[in-house]
């Protein structure tokens, strides 16, 4: 049985958290299609610039370009180890031309 759903609205006394939080707390936004086992790091400063700050964490903010569908795309966050720099593999805006510009880098270039 798939997993349920995780609602749309959040209840008043806690609410959701959104990109912009993951961005003030220097995090790591893992997203991950579970249909091809294709994933990407982001860093979630980068994301603010792209999406909608107040943007939910628990939904994906795009669908997987190599499947192109979002059914199977889950989003993670991860705060950043010692171990992480220089290893990690993640996905730094460059610019903007007609679209966003992306690289792949390792955490700490």
């Amino acid at each position: 049985m798939p997993a349920a759903r995780p609602p749309i609205r959040a209840h008043p006394a806690k609410p959701f958290r959104t990109i912009s939080d993951a961005a003030r707390a220097g995090q790591i936004v893992e997203i991950k299609c579970n249909l091809c086992k294709r994933g990407l790091n982001f860093l979630a400063v980068d994301l603010v610039q792209v999406i909608d700050p107040n943007h939910p964490m628990h939904i994906a903010p795009f669908g997987c370009s190599k499947c192109k569908t979002m059914e199977y795309v889950s989003i993670d966050t991860r705060s950043t180890n010692v171990g992480d720099v220089g290893r990690l593999p993640v996905r730094k805006l460059m610019g903007q031309r007609q679209s966003w510009v992306w690289k792949n880098g390792v955490l700490g270039d």
